[in-house]
């Protein structure tokens, strides 16, 4: 890379040299704001008479002879030549003085400036000095024309235009402003061949506006490709899926790593998570760019409600207002498999109806969303665990939502009959309450009034039967009560119902809203049948609406009924914000965002998961040593402290009990979400309670960080479909076993092939020399032969049966 300070007239130097911006630059977006920061800047350079100003960097790369690639600096570039040609056309135009420049120039200052910087080629090749990216590059050329051919929606030609008002009304020359222009300087980088374009790219600090996460993503996969390349992947790929997803790429990009890694990005975080998807991923950029764009039509289809699912369509227009986009990772994939015939199309409306009780119901009842995020990055993986060809995904995702519980929980029907029916639903945001009284008054009924749309539009509107004010009709209406009623039932749903007629019915008496002309006896709405048997309307008559809402709002989101049993060696999971007491239960492994670890006990998840948190926040832990008496700075010869880092350990001789609520105030001192750090757990048989929490006692075994992975191994051959997951445990498997493994395993078995030798013995009679031998071997062979072989081994149950032996031997 070459690169020095240069006035900003070299990056266009050269009368054959083209400036081109590729297609995966951002459109120009710069706006009068920025355009008058910078006549500000030069007519500062003007008056003060400053030898020079510094206006960023701009970097390119030579590609041929006469073509510049412009990496960074568009915005400016394409600002200063909207600026130059608003001069060139304001002197032509007698709008702006020339004033005086260099004598040694045979031509005016307009013809100058348009054939040196604006122009290049020849008379008869004239071509424009600039090319921009595609719609910007058309605005640009046709301001070079007739003022009636303009296209006026672009950024281009607005600032354009504020240029030629501000040089209208200007007392500086055109000479001066000229002068000024060429004493702007730019840090000038020319890249040679051998420079990566994105690290450079990504390096510097740009006065300009901020990019999106998806204009860098864009770079990220166009940058390095030929011209005719980025071409393609941009007119193929790249520009359709910022169409199907309306521009909205930065939200898409986002949920499409969290399916693709089960994991959620922040916003700002998305880029750099894309970064890393690419490098793990090691599949070529038109592969990634291929499947983005099969996501983006599916996410198109699904929040357009155009699936071609006549009735998960009809369910989705009503749902997609109120569901939420945190359900994205997890409905695309579903979808996707809908369209390929993996599921049917009836599947997929029982995955919707799944979804929309669960989501209500935890809106009715109040419950935290904070879960949402963790749950469904993982609930298709969840699902695909359990999956067996014709079995449903709407059953395997009421079980996978029913088995969770605190901030994770399915409301039960009690919980969401009381909270449905206090509730006030008046004060909701727009949305929810016109996606609550399209379902009353509609449910599934083919014959349905588009009321989500008349609420939206203002020719239907929410009415209090009983009014917000009452006068002394209504006070004679209620009784004695009537304070009490009043305020106890104004805004609950026995209270509220759907009209055209709002303004008419005002706070008239109830006979009146009933009998009057539109009034309720004549109401078209089912939801206002009962309204219209009723001649008064106290206490007794919302009492007695309201359960009957409540029985339609329990038909409507029904909490799904249990069709699926798991294999009993399933192992449960809990988050560290669960209500669950893990009070004297056994963990095998946790995981905290993309970390994974089996463990021993509940010691080592506690050490593990520290160490984790110490990476980003080792100060913040140190400051906890004065408040939290389970982390300490030295190790004072207390056994039970395990070391996080130099100077910080933690002690873990505490029951569960205490390590958890440790755990708990350490996330938030730091900030951190619970549901984040996931447990997963040896199950319970049912008729066995826990045992006491007691202080744990760390028995060190020889064997134990083989053993520890049993449980997840027997979890695995019960799971055909948890293959995706099956092979990074393995993976670590393997790396613990290098430790135990003999220098030579063949030896160990006598000479025999591991199938010769285990046809001689039996597996509970072996040695642990012989089990080692034999589980090193096995790996030895997967290396050559894939994955498919240990697949087989651990599916046999053979992986898990060596491992129960060599326990046994620890013991």
């Amino acid at each position: 890379m070459r690169g020095d300070v240069q006035k900003i007239t070299k990056v266009y130097d050269g009368k054959h040299r083209t400036l081109e911006i590729p297609v995966y630059q951002r459109n120009y977006d710069w706006t009068e704001k920025q355009c008058s920061r910078l006549f500000d800047d030069l007519s500062e350079v003007v008056k003060e008479n400053h030898r020079q100003h510094f206006f960023g960097a701009v970097v390119g790369k030579p590609q041929g002879s006469w073509t510049w690639v412009v990496i960074d600096g568009q915005q400016r570039l394409t600002t200063i030549s909207l600026f130059m040609l608003a001069l060139v056309h304001s002197l032509r135009a007698s709008e702006v003085e020339e004033g005086e420049f260099n004598a040694g120039y045979n031509i005016d200052l307009a013809t100058l400036i348009e054939d040196d910087y604006l122009r290049s080629g020849n008379e008869g090749n004239l071509k424009f000095k600039l090319k921009p990216v595609k719609n910007d590059n058309e605005a640009y050329q046709k301001l070079f024309g007739p003022e009636s051919e303009f296209i006026e929606s672009s950024n281009l030609t607005a600032n354009y235009r504020y240029f030629r008002n501000v040089l209208k009304a200007t007392d500086l020359t055109a000479a001066q402003l000229w002068e000024a222009i060429e004493k702007l300087r730019v840090m000038y980088l020319d890249l040679e061949e051998f420079d990566d374009p994105q690290r450079i790219f990504e390096s510097l600090n740009s006065t300009g506006l901020e990019l999106s996460e998806a204009d860098k993503v864009r770079n990220l996969v166009l940058m390095d490709q030929e011209l005719k390349t980025q071409e393609k992947l941009y007119e193929q790929r790249w520009n359709p899926i910022e169409v199907c997803v309306k521009f909205d790429t930065d939200n898409f990009i986002r949920w499409y790593l969290t399916l693709k890694t089960a994991r959620t990005p922040r916003k700002q975080d998305v880029y750099e998570e894309f970064k890393k998807f690419i490098r793990n991923s090691k599949l070529p950029v038109e592969f990634i760019l291929d499947d983005m764009y099969e996501y983006a039509k599916l996410y198109r289809d699904l929040l357009g409600a155009t699936t071609g699912f006549i009735a998960a369509d009809r369910c989705l227009k009503r749902f997609v207002p109120v569901m939420g986009d945190v359900v994205l990772p997890f409905l695309l994939p579903v979808l996707k498999d809908a369209k390929d015939g993996i599921i049917t199309e009836s599947d997929f409306l029982g995955v919707l109806k799944v979804l929309e009780s669960y989501l209500f119901r935890r809106f009715a009842v109040g419950v935290a969303s904070n879960a949402l995020s963790k749950i469904f990055s993982t609930a298709y993986s969840d699902i695909k665990k359990f999956w067996t060809p014709g079995q449903s995904y709407s059953s395997l995702l009421a079980y996978i939502l029913k088995r969770r519980d605190g901030s994770g929980r399915f409301p039960s029907d009690s919980e969401f009959r009381e909270n449905f029916a206090t509730k006030n639903f008046w004060n909701i945001h727009n949305e929810n309450r016109r996606y609550l009284f399209d379902c009353l008054e509609n449910a599934d009924s083919n014959d349905v009034r588009d009321i989500q749309t008349s609420l939206d539009e203002g020719s239907l509107s929410i009415e209090h039967i009983m009014p917000r004010s009452l006068n002394d009709q209504w006070r004679a209406e209620l009784g004695p009560e009537y304070a009490r009623i009043h305020e106890t039932w104004i805004n609950r749903i026995g209270n509220l119902t759907i009209t055209g007629y709002n303004s008419a019915y005002s706070n008239s008496s109830y006979e009146r809203k009933r009998t009057m002309e539109n009034g309720f006896l004549v109401s078209p709405y089912r939801i206002n049948n009962f309204i219209k048997k009723q001649k008064h309307w106290s206490e007794e008559q919302l009492i007695e609406r309201t359960e009957l809402l409540t029985q339609a709002a329990l038909d409507y989101w029904p909490l799904p009924k249990e069709t699926f049993q798991p294999p009993q060696a399933v192992l449960p999971t809990e988050s560290l914000d669960s209500d669950l007491s893990f009070r004297g239960r056994e963990i095998v492994a946790f995981e905290y965002e993309d970390y994974k670890e089996t463990v021993t006990s509940w010691a080592d998840m506690l050490q593990s998961v520290l160490k984790v948190l110490n990476q980003s926040f080792r100060q913040e832990l140190i400051a906890l040593t004065n408040e939290e008496i389970c982390l300490a700075t030295s190790n004072n010869s207390n056994s039970s402290l395990r070391e996080i880092d130099h100077g910080l350990f933690v002690d873990t001789g505490s029951s569960t009990s205490v390590k958890i609520g440790f755990l708990r105030r350490v996330f938030t001192q730091l900030g951190l979400e619970q549901e984040a750090l996931v447990f997963t757990l040896r199950p319970l048989a049912n008729d066995v309670e826990p045992r006491d929490d007691e202080l744990e006692v760390e028995v060190e075994k020889k064997y134990s960080d083989l053993t520890k992975f049993i449980p997840q191994l027997e979890e695995a051959e019960n799971l055909e479909g948890a293959d995706t997951e099956v092979i990074p445990l393995l993976s670590k498997l393997k790396e613990q076993l290098t430790a135990f493994s003999p220098e030579n395993p063949q030896a160990a078995l006598g000479g025999l092939p591991v199938p010769e030798f285990l046809k001689q013995n039996v597996i509970e009679q072996l040695s642990a020399e012989h089990i080692l031998a034999v589980l090193t071997q096995h790996f030895n062979i997967a290396s050559m032969m894939g994955d498919d072989y240990l697949l087989e081994e651990l599916r046999s149950g053979r992986l898990r049966e060596l491992l129960q032996r060599l326990e046994e031997l620890d013991s």
